[in-house]
């Protein structure tokens, strides 16, 4: 018995589609945080993406 789900692409919606933003926005704000800390990199993603969010450390 086949317990795997059947699952497609279609189904799954990529990041991509889900957070879009525009190619100008993230120049834009490449450009902001071009010589920023780690914490304002961070406090700007968490600021961004909310809980929508995911960050691994290694």
């Amino acid at each position: 018995m086949n317990t795997q789900p059947k699952w497609s692409e279609s189904n799954v919606p990529s990041a991509a589609t889900i957070v879009a933003p525009e190619v100008g926005e993230y120049a834009q704000l490449a450009k902001e945080l071009k010589n920023a800390s780690p914490l304002e990199i961070m406090d700007k993603a968490l600021e961004k993406f909310g809980n929508d969010i995911a960050i691994a450390f290694r």
